[in-house]
Formats: structure tokens, C-alpha cells, sequence
């Protein structure tokens, strides 16, 4: 691995530091941790140290390629040296010496997708072919709480028991092997997802130094849904605030578990979306261990029954199918729209509630909900949510929007993603960049538009990112294998019957 590039520059006090910061991430990993994060937490040690050597991390020159091509050496041993070396300072400092000094690597140690998330994670992704780097952002750090209102702290974790349905599969953080099988072919359905990082403004006594978050998105697919095999969930959410993570995980299995019971599911899904979503934020309430009244969640979810969807979406996630135009071009179609508060509607039943909503700072950034006029309590960047009960006397409500969208032979594939895509990606880059990976597999696709995404935070906000999900599916696929296995039942039936029928002779 790695170009090559020297970093002879460094004295050698400098390069002994890089070492012990290393060692020290290895020997501070939780011993329970997946060694994927273990990987993580020793390259944010390394990026983060060389930037404050004046090794241009984030930077596109030559010798930020060659520098980062070494921290992720150093980062990419087998797993059992990265456990073997969290247990001894001096151990660490040892392999990791060795393992830079000598180039020992052995990718096949790691999975492929794991290997993509150290460069993701590195602030350095590559895009494959034009082998593009980015620059450094130009932000400043000190307006960092003016932009970002809450973030996660990487702070002790509040135990709750993990709820488990059948027929689930939650998504992944990018080079984590998945607990259980996905119930599609990656081929055909894909879905991970990426935490985001944060500065470690109370965490140490230095400002350039950045933190892995609790990853509070979550993503799912529930299938077969509703004991139909032609019928399944898709979701992404969004949580945020301190307990942000325990609000999202709640949502994500309550709403899934609910809405196939609701006794209108059949009929008349739209009404059975919205009182589920009411139902969830009012169980948030009763749950002991998830305080949601200054975290929440977004929630989009699509209910694909047959040709027929259904998309229930509560805050800012996103829905979006591709289609082919009449000119044979690929085109986006927004299956939902953001809910945010300065949305004339939305804005209308805030202010009528009492609430008070303030407009962008800046472009790209959102309108916010406040209790008061002077803009200094709460400030919600969406108008819709889960949780966030300190706001729902103003007008934040957890009812969503349910809308209906028939697939034609023109629809290719879906996308439903969280914020982490939408802050930087419009839906029409999105379904370019997935329409352009998807041949390799709807994973692959979906990995690669994390990996842009993470990217693009990069280049925007400089050490801090949010936590990024999304789910891709083929939708003339999904339910390709049962229409065959359909058919070939009702072929064996008429041939039966042809046949003479059973009985006869």
C-alpha cells in the first residue's frame, strides 16, 4: 500500500509521537469492540497528530497521498495484531513501528469494504477512477457550535435491551461483516452505514483533535413484511441529540413491529403510517432509559407492496426514485419532501403553536425551531420528528407525511438516505453516482455514495461530519425471484389440471 511518498521531513521526536499517539488509541479501544472501530480510532490518532506536524492530511498534494498511505499502513494489520497490540503501550508502539517501517501488510486480512472505510474515515477518499483528492476545508473551527447545533458525544452509552424481530436486517457500518443474512441479494438491495465524526472540544486539551460519534443513524429492511412475500419495509432514520441513537433504534423497531399489526395496514396504509408514527413518539414517553426530550429522530420508510409504494416521512431524510425520461436519460424523482421549518406549512402551524423559526444563517444551512424569540432555546432543524418533546407544544409534530407512487417500467432504482447524503448531495448527483456503480451491485453503489458523501463533509466542514445511511434498491428486481417462483406454481398447476387433474385418469 501506498505510493511511496516520504515523510523524512518529521524529526524523528515527531515520529515517535505519531507512534504513541497510535499506541495509546490502540491501548484506550474498548476490548469489546468490533476491529473495524479499533482500526478507526487508530488512523483518527494518526491523521490527527500529522496535521498538527504540518502534514497536510486534508490537503491534495502528493505528499498527503503518500503520508495517509502510511497511517492507513499502520492501521491496516490483521486483526489479531491490532488486538495483540491494544494490550501493551510498548507493544503497540512496537508493531506499529514495524508495520510502518517495513510496509507488512496483508490486505487479504481485511475485508474489501473495510479497507474502503479506513480511506473514508481518513478524510481521503479517492474517488476510483479519477483518483481525485480533496483540499482542506476553509471553515474555521470557532463557529463550529454556531453551524452544528447538537452532535453526540462519544459519552457513556445508556444500556437498553436490544430489541430483535424476524425478518430485519439493520444496516451495517461499512466493513463490519452483518450479524445476520440480508434478506435481498447484495446485488439487488444494499444498505450501510457510516458514523460521523466530531472535534474533541471537551475530550482533550487541544482543538485540532477529532472524535469517532455514536453513530445515531439507522437503516433497515424488513423482509417478507406483513407475512407477504411481495411486500417490504425500507427505512432510514436520523436521530440526534444526546440520546439521538436510542431514539432512532426505538423508532426503527417499533414502527416496523406496529404497522404490520395496525388493523388498517390492509386498507388503508397511509392512515395506519401516520397513527403508528403518533403511537412510537408517544411510547418514547414511557420508556425508561431514552429521555427524548431534547433528542429525536427523522424517519423515512417506504412500503413497497407489489408495483405500489408508500412513503411515510417525519423531518429531513429522503426518498428518491430514478426513472428513465423519454429521452432515455435518468432523471430523480423525489419520493418525499424535507419538512424543514422555514417550508411555508410547516413554518404556518410552528408559529400558530406559539413557536418561533429562524431563517438560514447561511445557504445550505437549515431554518431552525425555537421556544422563544430570541432564538436561544432548542433550535430544531427540522419541523417534524420523533421525540424532541421540549418542542412538540410549538408545533414539531411526529405525524408524517405519507404520499403514493406507482412503479412503472421506467423506474430503475430507489434510494432512502439520511440527512448525512442530502446536507451536500442533491437527488440528482445521488442517482448518478448510484447509476453509475449500480452494474457492480446495489452495495457497492450504496457504498460508494457514503463514501462521496463523507467526502463531501470533508470538504465542507473540515472535523466534523454527520453520520451517514442510506438504502438502495433495484425495484424491477426485489421481487423478480418470487414472480418466478409464481409462475412456475401456476404453470405446474395448469399443467396439472390439463393433465386430467388429481384423481383422474
Amino acid at each position: 500500500m501506498g505510493n511511496g511518498v516520504s515523510t523524512s521531513h518529521l524529526t524523528s521526536d515527531q515520529k515517535g509521537d505519531v507512534m504513541r499517539n497510535m499506541a495509546t488509541a490502540l491501548d484506550e479501544a474498548d476490548q469489546d469492540a468490533p476491529p473495524a472501530m479499533v482500526v478507526n480510532q487508530v488512523k483518527f490518532a494518526a491523521s490527527t497528530i500529522l496535521n498538527g506536524f504540518g502534514v497536510n492530511v486534508g490537503g491534495d498534494s502528493p505528499t498527503r497521498k503518500g503520508t495517509m498511505s502510511k497511517a492507513r499502513s499502520a492501521s491496516s494489520g490483521t486483526m489479531e495484531e491490532l488486538k495483540s497490540a491494544a494490550m501493551s503501550p510498548k507493544g503497540g508502539i512496537k508493531k506499529l513501528s514495524s508495520t510502518i517501517g517495513t510496509g507488512n501488510l496483508e490486505d487479504d486480512d481485511m475485508p474489501d469494504a473495510t479497507t474502503r472505510l479506513i480511506r473514508t474515515l481518513s478524510l481521503n477518499y479517492e474517488e476510483e477512477e479519477s483518483q481525485i483528492t480533496s483540499a482542506p476545508s476553509p471553515l474555521s473551527r470557532s463557529n463550529f457550535r454556531k453551524r452544528r447545533l447538537t452532535y453526540a458525544k462519544r459519552g457513556r452509552r445508556i444500556a437498553i435491551q436490544e430489541m430483535q424481530e424476524k425478518n430485519v436486517f439493520s444496516a451495517g457500518e461499512i466493513g463490519e461483516d452483518p450479524n445476520v443474512q440480508p434478506p435481498f441479494p447484495p446485488s439487488i438491495c444494499g444498505t450501510y452505514s457510516c458514523h460521523g465524526i466530531e472535534p474533541a472540544y471537551d475530550e482533550v486539551d487541544r482543538s485540532d483533535v477529532v472524535i469517532a460519534k455514536i453513530n445515531q443513524d439507522k437503516g433497515c429492511v424488513a423482509y417478507p413484511y406483513g407475512l407477504d412475500r411481495k411486500q417490504a419495509l425500507f427505512a432510514a432514520l436520523d436521530g440526534h441529540g444526546e440520546m439521538g441513537e436510542m431514539v432512532s433504534g426505538f423508532a426503527m423497531h417499533e414502527i416496523q413491529a406496529r404497522l404490520e399489526n395496525h388493523p388498517d395496514f390492509i386498507p388503508d396504509v397511509e392512515k395506519a403510517f401516520k397513527e403508528v408514527f403518533v403511537e412510537v413518539d408517544e411510547a418514547l414517553k414511557e420508556q425508561k432509559g431514552i429521555d427524548a426530550m431534547y433528542s429525536g429522530t427523522t424517519v423515512v420508510a417506504v412500503l413497497m407492496r407489489g408495483k405500489q409504494l408508500y412513503i411515510s416521512n417525519c423531518g429531513d431524510s429522503r426518498a428518491v426514485m430514478a426513472k428513465r425520461n423519454i429521452n432515455g436519460e435518468v432523471i430523480a424523482v423525489n419520493l418525499s419532501e424535507d419538512q424543514n421549518p422555514n417550508k411555508p406549512d410547516e413554518q404556518a402551524r410552528i408559529e400558530g403553536a406559539g413557536g418561533f423559526v429562524s431563517p438560514p444563517p447561511e445557504p445550505g444551512l437549515s431554518a431552525r425551531v425555537w421556544l422563544d424569540a430570541d432564538f436561544t432555546q432548542i433550535g430544531l432543524a427540522m419541523a417534524r420528528s420523533i421525540g424532541d418533546h421540549a418542542v412538540s407544544p410549538v408545533g414539531v409534530i411526529a405525524e408524517p407525511v405519507v404520499t403514493e407512487y406507482t412503479i412503472t417500467d421506467e423506474d430503475e432504482f430507489m434510494i432512502a438516505a439520511s440527512d448525512g447524503v442530502w446536507e451536500f448531495i442533491e437527488s440528482e448527483e445521488a442517482v448518478a453516482i448510484i447509476q453509475r456503480y449500480i452494474p457492480e451491485g446495489a452495495n457497492k453503489a450504496c457504498e460508494v455514495l457514503i463514501e462521496t458523501a463523507a467526502q463531501r463533509w470533508r470538504e465542507y466542514e473540515g472535523d466534523y461530519r454527520d453520520d451517514i445511511t442510506a438504502v438502495v434498491v433495484k425495484v424491477q428486481e426485489i421481487f423478480k425471484a418470487v414472480d418466478e417462483e409464481d409462475a412456475k406454481i401456476e404453470a405446474d398447476i395448469a399443467t396439472m389440471w390439463d393433465g386430467g387433474g388429481p384423481g383422474q385418469d
